[in-house]
C-alpha cells in the first residue's frame, strides 16, 4: 500500500486515465513533429517518449532518423 501511495504521488502518470495519458504522448508528438506523424515516426518517439528524453532530445534524435 505504501509502495503505491509513493508511486502515484512522484509518479503523476500513474494516476492518468489512458484517455490522459494518449492526450499527453499526443501532445508531446505534435510538439516535436508539428505535424501529424507516420506509423514509424510514432512509434519512434514512443519509444523516445517511455525513456524519459527531453522534447528537444527526441526532436534532435527524430530529425537525425529521418532526415
Amino acid at each position: 500500500m505504501a509502495r503505491q501511495k509513493f508511486l502515484n504521488k512522484n509518479f503523476p502518470s500513474m494516476n492518468m486515465s489512458e484517455e490522459e495519458k494518449l492526450k499527453k504522448y499526443n501532445a508531446i508528438r505534435k510538439e516535436i513533429t508539428g505535424v501529424a506523424a507516420g506509423d514509424k515516426e510514432i512509434k519512434f518517439i514512443n519509444n523516445l517518449i517511455s525513456q524519459d528524453k527531453t522534447i528537444a532530445q527526441i526532436k534532435e534524435l527524430v530529425e537525425e532518423k529521418f532526415k
